[in-house]
């Protein structure tokens, strides 16, 4: 399970930022679930959803409603904001998938199946690193320098 750390709240931030509420909100990827909690003061219906079984549960302790789901597979309906935290960084290592995306591949699924689970006038804010293989276009929101990259985020122009 990923757990909270710069670029969770970097999203946080976003969400803040652009004052976002309303009536449902989608996380997806949700790991440890402290965006969902977020977007939970914000939505009236919040679903949270990650491929990772450890991540769902831990989630849904939170009180939060949250399903296993590669990436849109086991999502239904049409919601008011999508927010994605992916695993942003290309794969050195094989072994560590969990934590990157290698050529970008989670991302050009989700920026393929996202449309479809907006609602008009909807928002989609996608999180990407400097590194990261796919960066689609959008306007951006937020960005963090760090030592070795800077994260941005990004709401996406995409219809």
């Amino acid at each position: 399970m990923y757990k909270p750390e710069v670029d969770s709240f970097l999203m946080i931030d976003a969400i803040k930022k652009l004052d976002l509420q309303g009536g449902a909100a989608l996380e997806v990827g949700c790991g440890s679930g402290v965006i969902s909690l977020e977007l939970k003061k914000r939505f009236e219906n919040v679903l949270a959803v990650d491929i990772d079984t450890a991540a769902v549960e831990f989630t849904k302790s939170k009180g939060i409603n949250a399903r296993i789901s590669d990436l849109f597979e086991n999502v239904r309906g049409k919601f008011d904001l999508i927010v994605f935290n992916p695993p942003y960084l290309p794969c050195e290592d094989q072994e560590d998938k969990e934590n990157c995306c290698g050529d970008g591949s989670v991302i050009k699924r989700f920026i393929v199946d996202v449309p479809s689970f907006l609602e008009t006038g909807g928002v989609i804010l996608l999180l990407v690193s400097t590194l990261t293989p796919v960066i689609p276009e959008g306007k951006l929101i937020l960005e963090k320098k760090l030592h070795f990259e800077t994260l941005k985020v990004y709401s996406l122009n995409i219809t």
